[in-house]
């Protein structure tokens, strides 16, 4: 939630803060995929999972959808309670926040550019324990939605590769 807002003006110049509330309780995904992957029994961890991924695809696809896109967006950037490590939620729906929007963007062109970039991001970050190709099958069929996305997939394989190749090199 935000608790609140300034913006200051100098010539030719606007800067504008956004205060949040803070996340309490609450853990990136990068770390809670591994812990749970741990703490839960197999068949829970795929439930889990299952409902996770869902939400996830869904939000994604939601901002897509509305010409917005995150440009950052990594699973350190998303965040669950820290209680859901160790349970299974009946429904992950609103369970899931989404964080660090400032180099987010609207855009009606180059959204195709946008969207590689965005989900590229998402698929290098998933390269961690407890995520599947299984896992990432599921993403894309949810993220899909129905709608052929072939094209798209090879350019987000293509583009997640060039990051792994600079960040393998640096």
């Amino acid at each position: 939630r935000a608790v609140a807002v300034a913006e200051i003006s100098h010539p030719g110049i606007l800067q504008s803060v956004l205060v949040l509330e803070e996340l309490r309780e609450q853990v990136a995904l990068h770390e809670a995929i591994p812990e749970a992957s741990q703490r839960l029994d197999q068949m829970s961890f795929r439930l889990w999972k299952r409902g996770l991924i869902d939400e996830i695809a869904r939000m994604v696809r939601d901002l897509h959808g509305r010409g917005l896109f995150h440009r950052d967006l990594y699973l350190c950037h998303f965040f669950i309670e820290r209680r859901f490590v160790a349970e299974v939620p009946i429904d992950w729906t609103q369970r899931v926040v989404l964080i660090d929007f400032h180099r987010l963007v609207r855009r009606r062109h180059l959204r195709l550019m946008l969207q590689t970039k965005d989900l590229a991001q998402l698929l290098y970050s998933s390269w961690i324990q407890g995520i599947s190709d299984e896992d990432r099958q599921r993403f894309w069929h949810v993220y899909c939605r129905g709608r052929d996305c072939r094209w798209l997939r090879v350019l987000v394989q293509w583009k997640s590769w060039l990051y792994q190749r600079s960040n393998r090199d640096s």
